[in-house]
């Protein structure tokens, strides 16, 4: 997308242009699914928050973010910050509940096995601050300077934190693969 690009969006949005909306949700609802899925976990929490999103957009478009080029990035961090309250209030509710004393439901894992159902349980072990970083680096191919400016971090403590994020999902993806090759040894 070009420099010019966001701020035409931003403009045309605050001027309440319905054809400019459909677009920017055409180009990117998809990313901002991705990015919500990566933090939730649930498709269905994902879709939610992606549609709260745009219609906070649409209801907000009159006063579009400042500077008028940083639409696409205001966007993406409404996505995650909702992704954080959804996963909080969610905690919060289970604490209730527990301290309730109400009868936990047992579920039974149907994931298959494959690689991306193995990624997608690794991901869930990682914080919420480590997902919303893995999910910009490698789901939205952001440079670390771009994840900084997204959340406003410097971009060395980005980087950092970013490795960390790694070398911990190598860390729970490798210990699987660890266990199957000592199996295969007896």
């Amino acid at each position: 997308m070009t420099e010019s690009q966001p701020e035409s969006f931003a403009q045309r949005i605050a001027s309440r242009d319905t054809d400019a909306f459909t677009e920017f949700v055409r180009r990117y609802e998809h990313t901002m699914l991705r990015t919500a899925y990566r933090i939730v976990g649930q498709m269905a929490d994902a879709q939610e928050i992606r549609q709260t999103v745009l219609t906070n957009l649409w209801r907000q478009s009159s006063r579009p973010p400042e500077p008028m080029d940083c639409l696409e990035a205001w966007v993406r961090r409404a996505v995650i910050n909702a992704s954080i309250s959804l996963l909080r209030s969610k905690k919060r509710r289970r604490r209730r509940e527990e301290h309730g004393a109400r009868p936990e439901s047992v579920t039974t894992d149907t994931t298959s096995d494959g690689e991306a159902a193995a990624l997608h349980r690794a991901l869930q072990q990682l914080t919420i601050d480590q997902r919303v970083l893995v999910s910009l680096r490698f789901d939205d191919q952001l440079t670390i300077r771009e994840i900084a400016n997204t959340l406003e971090k410097p971009h060395t403590t980005i980087q950092s934190q970013l490795q960390k994020a790694i070398a911990q999902l190598r860390s729970i993806l490798a210990v699987p693969t660890m266990n199957r090759a000592v199996k295969d040894e007896s």
